[in-house]
């Protein structure tokens, strides 16, 4: 069976009806005429799964820590039965990423995303199955967990205000220190490891790259006194980051992430830290070190074996849905948390053979999760999430076979097209058809920002954040001839382009940077037929350009803080400017429909007349949970489509 056969036999599936509910709220007294009041209706959860971050085998039980889902949750799903037998939740935030046990008994759990003053590191005691959160560590995000042999506990990950440090837990005291920032010019680290006498880091700036940044490395800090010696040299110290290492016998196993280039597996020494073998993989991000009969194996776009005695690397076939984000071993069989097909797929070595079988039938405790794009026409709505994007029609929803994270999405014709994280370019799906990737970017233009459509030139327009250098692109896909072409970093200071609008032959390009000291909210001007920067204006408030549309010779902009601004494109002089405070910040967006101008948040839905600028707010007090960022759709009758809460809304206006 195919990967994308096994996707669709997974995930196409119609998986409940939805309630409905209605409700009227009026607009405020400065409404226009044909938008006096707006109905919305409930048309319940967004996009219902388990998506995952996270996988460790403990005895004979994998468990699989998730992905967007509230509150955080961790599953016990026993490999020899096939069933999820063990549950349980933790707090807030967003992912599970970090997972380690001490001598199987207890279980930690690493969170990224919670809120300012909760913890980051909750404890599930396997024997008592109680729980309980070690001492909160304000501004770190965990990426990775490790214990030591005499059961403390160390972490790393992302940190508010600096480097990434090793943090050292007791979990018995609940005493906190930081042992070391290794790499201080780091923006985060994910590839850690212990023993009794020091512990194994891996860094780099695979988020908020370019720059002074460092790239990958690896250093032995002592656990005694905090010192640290790099050991990673060479070509995969020219990588973006190191991905995740392992130490495995006498010997640490190293996976970087490359950026256009592929990611490196290493070996080195644990007793003087020497390398003893390199190559590089087929694939960007090497990662999932385990041992199974006496070789190692490894998750590089499908499994990889390395053999420490021989030195032989091999690169096995017709594995692709088994790499994911964590592998373990029992009896042969290889267990493998598959984030696309939301699956624990088993591999048999014996047989060269893989079976996945999806977490929701297994029985995990699935929910509705954070929303990641939007978009609707033809009495379709699409919700994208992680690893899925659902379709909405006629009170059932089904899930389509789009890997990843479908971070922006728009419909032409009756054709959905969707720009994917990390490095999935451009995926297609047609009702009746299978979801297809059409387009294939560079791999270090990973994360689509925004899509439109340019009707005159019947072109694509996707703007991109390049996370492991800085900046990013601006993407002009040809649909005819499945291509792309793309100018680099037109905007300056490396700005990814947020948000992208078009008008005539041209593109617009909304500027935002995931570095604070670095400059922000440039525009840039395109000419889409030849992919060259036509000017670019600094408006002057130094905030990221969330939403961006071009109408009537006019660009109208918000800021991520909620600053709407007017540019005369024939002037290029800002000519209006208000403060939408709370309900227009949070990095809302603009569209425009049926020739008027929406904007959507977090907090609200609004109406701007694009002849005067005036605001009204439609819908207030969503509170829609979003991943990405907010996003607004419309369909070609003008309703509208947000989120309230985790639920998707249809917003009629009158």
């Amino acid at each position: 069976m195919t990967e994308m056969s096994r996707r669709s036999a997974l995930q196409l599936a119609a998986v409940s009806a939805l309630g409905v509910a209605t409700w009227s709220t009026p607009a405020s007294a400065t409404a226009p005429p044909s938008r006096r009041s707006a109905t919305i209706e409930d048309l319940g959860p967004g996009n219902v799964a388990y998506p995952l971050m996270s996988g460790l085998l403990v005895g004979d039980t994998f468990f699989v820590g998730s992905r967007n889902l509230d509150p955080t949750r961790a599953l016990g799903y026993h490999v020899p039965t096939r069933k999820v037998t063990r549950k349980q939740t933790f707090g807030g935030g967003n992912f599970v990423q970090g997972l380690a046990h001490h001598n199987g008994e207890v279980l930690y759990a690493g969170i990224v995303g919670q809120r300012a003053g909760e913890p980051c590191i909750w404890k599930w005691d396997l024997k008592t199955d109680q729980v309980s959160s070690l001492p909160v560590i304000d501004g770190l995000e965990v990426r990775t967990l490790a214990t030591a042999p005499d059961g403390t506990l160390y972490a790393v990950g992302k940190e508010a205000s600096s480097g990434p440090g090793i943090h050292e837990i007791d979990p018995a005291t609940g005493a906190h220190k930081v042992l070391a920032v290794p790499d201080p010019k780091a923006t985060q680290a994910r590839a850690l490891a212990v023993t009794e006498t020091q512990v194994v880091f891996g860094a780099g700036s695979n988020l908020s790259g370019g720059g002074d940044a460092s790239k990958a490395t690896v250093f032995l800090t002592d656990r005694a006194t905090g010192e640290s010696r790099q050991i990673l040299t060479g070509e995969p110290a020219l990588d973006p980051a190191t991905r995740d290492l392992a130490v495995i016998g006498e010997r640490i196993y190293v996976g970087t992430e490359g950026s256009e280039d592929k990611g490196w597996f290493a070996v080195y020494s644990l007793a003087n830290g020497t390398l003893e073998f390199q190559v590089r993989s087929r694939s960007k991000s090497v990662k999932s070190f385990i041992e199974a009969g006496g070789k190692i194996y490894f998750d590089a776009d499908g499994l990889c074996s390395y053999d420490p005695a021989t030195k032989e690397y091999t690169e096995l076939p017709n594995t692709g849905d088994v790499g994911g984000w964590g592998l373990g071993h029992l009896d042969g069989t290889i267990v493998a948390a598959n984030s696309e097909l939301e699956a624990v797929v088993h591999y048999s070595i014996a047989d060269a053979t893989s079976e996945p079988v999806g977490l929701a039938e297994a029985g995990a405790p699935v929910g509705a999760q954070l929303g990641m794009s939007l978009a609707a026409g033809h009495d379709r709505i699409y919700v994208g999430g992680n690893g899925s994007v659902v379709l909405h029609k006629s009170g059932t929803t089904t899930r389509l076979g789009i890997p990843a994270e479908a971070k922006d999405t728009e419909i032409i014709g009756n054709t959905l097209y969707a720009g994917v994280y990390n490095s999935q370019g451009i995926w297609s799906y047609k009702p009746g058809g299978e979801a297809k990737r059409i387009i294939a970017l560079p791999q270090e233009q990973n994360r689509p920002q925004d899509v439109i459509w340019n009707q005159r030139l019947s072109r694509l327009l996707v703007g991109i954040q390049c996370d492991t250098k800085g900046g990013g692109s601006l993407a002009v896909c040809d649909l005819s001839a499945n291509t792309a072409k793309l100018t680099i970093d037109p905007l300056p200071d490396l700005q990814f382009p947020r948000s992208v609008a078009t008008e005539g032959t041209f593109a617009y390009l909304g500027g935002d940077n995931p570095v604070s000291t670095r400059a922000k909210g440039h525009l840039a001007c395109v000419d889409a037929t030849t992919s060259t920067v036509v000017w670019t204006l600094d408006p002057g408030f130094n905030q990221g350009v969330s939403g961006l549309v071009a109408l009537n010779g006019k660009l109208v902009g918000l800021t991520g803080k909620g600053k709407l601004f007017v540019v005369d494109l024939a002037t290029r002089q800002v000519i209006h400017t208000a403060d939408l405070g709370a309900n227009g910040g949070g990095n809302s967006r603009l569209i425009v429909s049926r020739g008027q101008i929406y904007g959507g948040g977090a907090a609200a839905v609004f109406h701007i007349d694009p002849g005067t600028y005036a605001v009204t707010w439609l819908v207030t007090g969503l509170d829609g949970q979003w991943y990405s960022g907010p996003r607004i759709a419309a369909d070609e009758l003008g309703r509208l489509y947000s989120f309230k809460s985790r639920n998707l809304i249809r917003i009629t206006l009158s």
